[in-house]
């Protein structure tokens, strides 16, 4: 099995935008055709914004499901907050 990476600070290093959260959201959805699990590395990311990350991360898991999201995504390099508002969002994405 071979593990993809994505550096998150190759699109800013903050991350802000429900426009660059969908770019995000697409190009992971292309790293995961194979199959393979994909890591998010979130090393150089000064911020991201709840828009960011709910466009990007919350309607990946809507679509996808809980499932798929847990087998084949993983985060490296979050700070406490930026792990704190991506649990905030994909709680509340899960909760509805």
């Amino acid at each position: 099995m071979i593990i993809n990476e994505m550096k998150l600070s190759e699109y800013g290093t903050f991350l802000g935008t429900r426009e660059l959260g969908k770019k995000v959201k697409e190009a992971m959805e292309k790293d995961l055709l194979l199959g393979d699990p994909l890591i998010v590395n979130f090393s150089d990311v000064h911020g991201i914004t709840n828009s960011f990350a709910d466009e990007c991360f919350g309607k990946f898991l809507l679509e996808k499901g809980k499932q798929f999201f847990v087998e084949k995504i993983k985060f490296s390099n979050l700070d406490p907050t930026e792990k704190s508002i991506l649990n905030f969002v994909l709680y509340n994405r899960t909760a509805r």
